[in-house]
């Protein structure tokens, strides 16, 4: 999963970096493997080794759930061996190794295996359209000194969530409210108009959250934070040119996607999982996933409906996650939440989504702690759909 954060203020100003770690490690539930932080002085290209002292006006801090390159090498955050650009990135790029490829042809060496190195790579290759070519699902901070310029990124669906504030002159951001929530310069009121669309619609609209300082950065967006002024692009919208003359060349050509989604999503360097609900996107992961790695874990969760009736005993899928295991043959597992388990586990899922939202936020959560106990990474069709870390 893992968790950055950030605090760019003006030249001259020093970042106080003791409420920059403690920001950073509001987020340990992320990123329980390492922690990185490092600040820097934009104007004078002078770079605190963490631990240091001395003035800096931009703070970096990485909390890290390690996947690819278990090493000390994939620490974060990360500079290029020139020193002129740092990132911090949550997420996975699923195609790294093909954009690595011709980067190394080119003549770049890499010191580690993580994808991480290569957006930096990319970015120094092709600059901001390196967030256009990449595959996956991301949120990054990435520092161009020579540019003298902050990007923030999202991924084109907005998987990985990214937060901002702008107050006073200063850019705070992280991957979560709760870590800007313990700035002083942010406030804790809360936007009427968010509120009432969240009432309205089950969510804020654009890039509103319930918290009136607090903005998302929206999916397939680029924010760049140049002389103490924002700027925003859309880099990427979905487009629907592609046709089919018949269902059977549909279907094939939808096949041959999630294979090739599969086959890209499934690099991992510690065990992993899938959700099965027994429907049909859960089903349709798991079945291209246990192609490619036999005695594949997958999970689902059910109910006691022997006191339900009609379309309530429908509730519990179990049977049908278990018809589906056989059939594709994963090791599979399943628990029952109960009443008594939505009693315990109320105030830690507030906790987490941190604003009211739709969906079946417990039972994932639920589902999300049964999990970690055996993999660290699981397909989770549905609000994702793609391959997630998780950790709690």
């Amino acid at each position: 999963m893992c968790g950055l954060v950030g605090i760019f203020s003006p030249p001259g100003t020093r970042i106080d970096r003791h409420r920059l770690q403690t920001m950073r490690d509001m987020l340990v539930h992320r990123g329980p493997d390492d922690a990185g932080l490092v600040v820097i002085d934009t104007t004078g290209r002078e770079i605190e080794p963490s631990g240091g002292h001395g003035e800096g006006n931009l703070g970096l801090g990485f909390r890290r759930l390690s996947i690819l390159d278990l090493s000390p090498a994939g620490h974060q955050p990360m500079a290029d061996p020139t020193g002129n650009n740092w990132i911090v990135f949550n997420g996975e790029i699923y195609d790294y190794r093909e954009l690595r490829q011709p980067l190394a042809a080119g003549g770049r060496r890499f010191v580690s295996e993580s994808d991480t190195e290569v957006i930096l790579a990319l970015y120094e290759r092709h600059g901001t359209r390196a967030f256009e070519m990449m595959n996956g699902m991301f949120a990054l901070a990435l520092w161009d000194h020579r540019e003298q310029t902050l990007h923030l990124a999202r991924d084109r669906f907005g998987i990985k969530p990214l937060y901002y504030v702008i107050k006073n002159g200063v850019l705070l951001f992280a991957s979560e409210i709760k870590a800007l929530l313990l700035h002083p310069a942010v406030a804790r009121d809360l936007d009427q108009r968010a509120m009432a669309e969240t009432f309205c619609y089950q969510g804020a609209l654009e890039d509103r959250t319930i918290f009136r300082d607090i903005r998302v950065l929206e999916p397939g967006c680029r924010l760049a934070w140049h002389d103490g002024q924002a700027s925003i692009e859309r880099y990427w919208q979905p487009t629907y040119s592609t046709m089919y003359n018949n269902e059977a060349a549909g279907a094939e050509a939808l096949r041959h996607a999630l294979a090739a989604a599969l086959n890209r999503q499934i690099r991992s360097d510690v065990p992993l999982g899938t959700y099965l609900s027994g429907g049909m996107d859960s089903g349709a992961v798991s079945a291209f996933a246990a192609r490619s790695l036999p005695g594949l874990p997958s999970f689902t969760c059910g109910f006691d409906v022997s006191s339900m009736a009609g379309l309530e005993q429908f509730f519990d899928e179990r049977p049908e996650a278990q018809a589906m295991a056989d059939m594709f043959g994963t090791r599979h597992a399943s628990f029952e939440i109960t009443p008594q388990d939505l009693r315990q586990r109320l105030d830690s899922v507030v906790w987490h989504l941190e604003e009211p939202r739709a969906g079946i936020s417990y039972q994932n959560f639920a589902m999300a702690d049964f999990v970690r106990r055996s993999v660290t990474v699981a397909g989770c069709p549905g609000e994702e759909a793609r391959l997630i870390a998780i950790h709690l």
